[in-house]
């Protein structure tokens, strides 16, 4: 039982982090814009959760933090969350079956779902709605986001690994 116990109440702290995460996300002014780029730090958050937790709690949390997005997302409703549902599966499955919990290996699954996530943004916002530009959007708009959403993914691996590391020695 305690070992349940022990579950809930760190998926309860990592629940708390990911609203802090999207608080801090959608706070204007809290992160500096460089260039007019905003960091999406939600995506690496999901990444290092499911590589924590595995690819059922890594689904779960990148629905939670895709439902966040959408809904602070002025379009393209639905898009975050099926996309963070899947980053979250997929880099929880990759993380418990075939890769081992490094640093380097979030780095790895944080460039890939980070990618993933600014081409799917760009492709949905701007490519497929044909606007004018479209390729000058990807370089000048959305390369800069996706350096800075990466950038977050460094303290974020630390802050997790940090209360993992705190809430598995407690049982």
């Amino acid at each position: 039982m305690r070992a349940h116990s022990n579950a809930y109440l760190r998926y309860t702290v990592l629940g708390l982090v990911v609203l802090l995460v999207y608080l801090l996300q959608v706070t204007p002014r809290i992160f500096p814009s460089i260039g007019g780029a905003l960091p999406a730090p939600l995506v690496p958050l999901t990444v290092v959760i499911a590589m924590r937790e595995h690819e059922v709690a890594g689904a779960a949390f990148g629905l939670a933090c895709g439902l966040l997005m959408d809904a602070s997302s002025a379009s393209s409703m639905g898009f975050h969350a099926i996309l963070l549902l899947i980053v979250g599966f997929l880099c929880g499955l990759l993380a418990s079956s075939l890769l081992n919990d490094t640093f380097r290996t979030a780095l790895l699954l944080g460039v890939a779902a980070t990618a993933l996530y600014s081409v799917a943004h760009w492709a949905i916002t701007c490519a497929l709605r044909g606007l004018p530009h479209a390729m000058g959007f990807l370089v000048y708009r959305y390369i800069p986001i996706f350096v800075y959403t990466f950038v977050c993914l460094i303290p974020l691996y630390y802050l997790i690994g940090w209360i993992e590391h705190r809430m598995r020695a407690d049982s």
